[in-house]
């Protein structure tokens, strides 16, 4: 199992907190006294508790999106750096030499 990113872990949180407060403030049978009432309401539940699965599912991928850039860049840096080393081998100095200089 992969660890869990931070955008995920957010909204973990987010959900979390929002079930603590949904079981806290409303009693047993609430739901079905609502659908009664209104049936459309269940449906506009069910929808925009699937929206909210996309948008979980989006945020994870996001997370997988992060680890890349920052692996990419990890990667544009190391070959940048060899371009730095090839530059300092065509001179006869390094780096550090010029940082004192400087």
């Amino acid at each position: 199992m992969a660890p869990m990113g931070w955008l995920e872990r957010v909204a973990q949180a987010d959900l979390e907190a929002f079930i603590e407060d949904t079981a806290r403030e409303y009693s047993e049978g609430t739901l079905g006294v609502r659908t009664a009432l209104d049936p459309g309401w269940r449906e506009a539940l069910d929808q925009t508790e699937l929206e909210l699965g996309v948008l979980y599912e989006e945020l994870r991928a996001a997370d997988a999106t992060w680890v890349r850039w920052r692996e990419t860049l990890a990667e544009l840096r190391r070959l940048w750096a060899r371009t730095r080393e090839a530059s300092d081998a065509a001179t006869g100095t390094t780096s550090r030499e010029l940082e004192d200089v400087a």
